[in-house]
C-alpha cells in the first residue's frame, strides 16, 4: 500500500466495471457514489421526523393523562341513583 493516500487514475482511464462492479454487487460506481452523497441527507430527515414522532407522542401522552384525570374525577362522583346515572 502506498503512503501517497489517494492516487489519480492516467489520463483518459475509462474503469471497465463503471457500470456494473463485481465489488458493488453489480452496481455502477456512479449509483453507490450518489447514494452516498445523498445519505446525509436522508439521515437528518431521519432525525427530523423521529423528533417529529416524539413531539406527538409527548403530546398525546399529555392527552391521555389529561383523559385518565377526567375519568377518575368522573368515576369518583356517585350519582345518587342508578337510574340517574344511565338518563
Amino acid at each position: 500500500m502506498s503512503s501517497k493516500g489517494l492516487q489519480q487514475p492516467p489520463a483518459n482511464y475509462q474503469c471497465p466495471y463503471h457500470n456494473c462492479c463485481p465489488h458493488l454487487q453489480g452496481l455502477s460506481t456512479e449509483f453507490v457514489f450518489a447514494e452516498y452523497q445523498n445519505s446525509h441527507w436522508e439521515h437528518l430527515d431521519h432525525w427530523k421526523a423521529r423528533d417529529e414522532l416524539n413531539e406527538l407522542l409527548e403530546q398525546m401522552r399529555g392527552y391521555t393523562q389529561e383523559l385518565e384525570t377526567q375519568n377518575a374525577e368522573l368515576k369518583a362522583v356517585e350519582p345518587r341513583n342508578k337510574w340517574n346515572a344511565i338518563f
